[in-house]
């Protein structure tokens, strides 16, 4: 870890992801983050807890809540060994949740033949 998400791979070379939304679904950007071993610091909305266990592989915060986002980031950058940690572990939950560049290409593989049955190659 952590692995390669795009050709710029700027998340891999980042130290903590930040999502301060106050809406999403389930966040691509947040997943490449979580998978190139950053840790995160999100608002506690929609898809956001699913990715991100509070704690273990980042934080969740209320929306809106900029005190809580300033003590959560210091913490991390103040605790550089805790910070890896967390991204290791943000990185293997996202392996473990099939989140992977491998996983979608044979999800819409699967799709794919499903649809068009024989037809696809």
């Amino acid at each position: 870890f952590p692995v390669t998400i795009n050709s710029g791979d700027w998340m891999g070379r980042a130290a903590i992801f930040v999502q301060p939304s106050f809406q999403e679904g389930l966040p691509l950007a947040l997943q490449e983050a979580m998978a190139a071993g950053c840790p995160a610091v999100a608002t506690r909305v929609a898809g956001n807890p699913e990715l991100v266990k509070d704690g273990e592989t980042g934080f969740l915060l209320p929306a809106g809540d900029v005190q809580a986002m300033e003590t959560r980031l210091q913490w991390l950058m103040d605790r550089p060994a805790d910070r890896m940690q967390m991204g290791k572990k943000g990185y293997e939950r996202i392996l473990g949740l099939g989140m992977t560049r491998q996983a979608m290409v044979r999800s819409h593989e699967e799709l794919y033949r499903q649809v068009v049955g024989d037809r696809f190659p």
